[in-house]
């Protein structure tokens, strides 16, 4: 064996042995990486059942819903459409049980009842949200969702007070953790959503070309209501769990110290240099001040509650003691706002809410100048007191609004002496406009926000177009809406069409789609052309063409206007008949049915301004 041989085996054993000591190196490695694997999903395994088992009914209520939201999709419409709104209701209510059950639960970890007590409550938590379901929740009216959001943001201020009722430190710090768990549950639920749906795309793109689309929805929902309720309970601190100022989040003590504070300083400028204006030009504050104030108000009671524990720093010190007392006169500004149009306008439920928001947060601000960051779970349990308050009781919202839009009613009609035996007289008075638009206002308020119950003073079922007969005068569009401004804009749908209902065509020759959008703001604009036809419109005027050949002008601006005076601004689903336009001459016949239609009402230097419509038009050729 020569030299060149024997350093070529040599070499050989050499990594033999290297590549045993590698082997013997990996594998224990590997087994220590599935037994971390392994671990990982026993752990993950734990605490989905250790949510299931702490929270049963909040798992379950997601459950349910996640089953009706799939069953909705893979069903046909036609399969569930009589129960459709039902279905809707239903998960609203399970919603709200989710956060009501989960409330009452950490309430009974608190008091730590027994097995049969539990089980007791379970049925009695059962019950109530069955209760709320036939009764409180009907249908979709405002009444009833404004009702549903204030008690599920009662329960939900509960979810964070109720592991620290009575006394109990660091409910600050219990709460930011609870936040920064959600914030972790929504990154970990858009991850998986994203992930599943790359997987399916590859499936059905590689593998089975004929999966449903619908797989998507599928996983979507999944990951939303079963992974991310699942795994932020798993999270929830248990009662035997003290927190300290470690657990303190990271993340939410930069976005509070170094974002959110500074932020609403630069804020506090601003709206002293408006209040300055304001005094300075003798003006009443515009009503946006109202809004702008309560929730600059509302944020940073939430901002000085979140700082509580982090009081030791100067920064934070300074922050507290000088936005608590800065805010009043910004408060004061806020009631000047209000008040002013309620005084003038009478409350609707938007006044109502920002005239209680702003006591609250009034009365918030004086306590914590005096409380100095003790016993900060008066805060949010008084909101969830308030919101409960508000729709509750002779007091509530709902029916201060109605008394007081009646009496608003009652002093316009007054003023021409246009009632008699508690009834409207028509007595062809002078009504001065700014009374009309206001007579107007309360009516459509009540249309629109009661379904015309309640309103006082008016024959039974009265209707709109009955403005002239009953008081002498046509419903005027460009009323003052409940906020105090005039409100232009609106937007009508097809009672029929929306519904998905066959349009008879007997008797005409061609169908065609036209569509104008918000975009297409150029007074001369072609809507629809192809081989034949062509659809124009310049300014309120629609042209149809064969062959580059006109065939009729239909001008639909006092088609339009009847519309509108009749029903005003804001959201309608209008009577098919009203939808309906018919125009003829020698050369065609024309219907044309609109399915949907928004824009601004008409003013005294320009009609109505139509930024949107979807119409078929029916064509007969002579």
């Amino acid at each position: 064996m020569d030299e060149h041989e024997k350093n070529d085996q040599e070499q050989t054993l050499a990594e033999t042995e290297q590549s045993n000591e590698a082997i013997k190196t990996a594998i224990p490695q590997m087994k220590q990486n599935k037994h971390n694997l392994w671990g990982w999903i026993k752990k993950c395994a734990n605490g989905a059942f250790g949510a299931f088992f702490r929270f049963p009914l909040p798992v379950l209520f997601c459950i349910v819903i996640a089953a009706i939201f799939i069953t909705r999709i893979a069903m046909p419409y036609d399969f569930f459409k009589d129960i459709d709104e039902k279905l809707s209701r239903i998960s609203m209510v399970l919603g709200l049980g989710v956060i009501f059950t989960l409330s009452i639960q950490l309430l009974m970890e608190r008091f730590s009842f027994h097995a049969m007590m539990k089980s007791v409550i379970y049925v009695i938590e059962v019950l109530c949200v069955y209760l709320y379901f036939r009764f409180l929740m009907p249908n979709f009216d405002m009444i009833h969702v404004i009702r549903f959001g204030l008690i599920a943001f009662a329960f939900a201020l509960m979810f964070y007070f109720m592991a620290y009722w009575f006394k109990r430190e660091n409910l600050e710090i219990y709460v930011t953790k609870l936040i920064s768990k959600k914030i972790v549950t929504v990154l970990y639920a858009v991850v998986l959503g994203l992930g599943l749906s790359l997987t399916l795309f590859t499936i059905k793109s590689l593998l089975y070309s004929g999966l449903d689309n619908k797989w998507y929805a599928y996983s979507w929902i999944a990951v939303w209501l079963i992974f991310a309720p699942i795994y932020f309970l798993s999270g929830i601190p248990k009662m035997d769990e003290e927190m300290v100022a470690e657990d303190y989040s990271k993340v939410l003590k930069v976005l509070l110290l170094y974002i959110l504070m500074p932020l609403m300083t630069i804020y506090s400028i601003v709206l002293y240099l408006y209040f300055g204006k304001i005094i300075a030009s003798h003006e009443l504050p515009i009503r946006l001040v109202a809004y702008l104030v309560v929730s600059y108000t509302a944020i940073g009671a939430i901002v000085i509650f979140l700082i509580t524990p982090l009081r030791d720093l100067k920064w934070v010190r300074v922050f507290t003691n000088t936005y608590t007392k800065i805010i009043f006169p910004l408060l004061a500004m806020m009631f000047v706002s209000i008040c002013s149009r309620i005084l003038t306008l009478g409350f609707t439920e938007n006044r109502y809410f920002i005239l209680v928001i702003g006591i609250w947060a009034t009365l918030a601000m004086f306590y914590l100048n005096f409380n100095k960051g003790k016993y900060n779970i008066v805060l949010p349990f008084s909101l969830a007191v308030v919101a409960l308050l508000t729709i509750c009781g002779p007091w509530n919202a709902f029916n201060v609004s109605k008394a007081s839009q009646n009496q608003h009613l009652y002093q316009m009609l007054s003023k021409y002496n246009m009632i008699e035996n508690g009834v409207v007289v028509n007595k062809q008075a002078s009504i001065d406009e700014q009374d009309k638009l206001e007579i107007s206002g309360v009516i459509d308020y009540f249309d629109r926000t009661h379904k015309g119950n309640g309103l006082k003073y008016l024959p039974a079922n009265f209707k709109k177009s009955q403005m002239k007969e009953v008081f002498g005068f046509e419903f005027k569009n460009g009323y003052y809406d409940e906020n105090g401004d005039r409100n232009r804009h609106f937007n009508y749908n097809n009672e029929m069409m929306s519904e998905n209902q066959t349009v008879q065509v007997t008797g005409y020759d061609y169908l065609l789609k036209v569509s104008l959008y918000q975009s297409d703001n150029n007074p001369n604009k072609t809507l629809f052309t192809d081989n034949q036809f062509a659809v124009k419109r310049e300014n309120n005027v629609v042209i149809l063409l064969q062959n580059q050949q006109e065939l009729i002008r239909y001008d639909y601006s006092n088609d339009i206007k009847k519309l509108t005076d009749l029903y005003g601004s804001d959201s309608h689903k209008i009577p098919e008949n009203l939808f309906v336009f018919n125009a003829e001459n020698d050369k065609v016949k024309v219907k044309i049915i609109l399915k949907d239609m928004s824009g601004l009402l008409a003013t005294e230097q320009e009609g109505v301004v139509v930024e949107y419509l979807n119409a078929s038009v029916l064509l007969k050729i002579k």
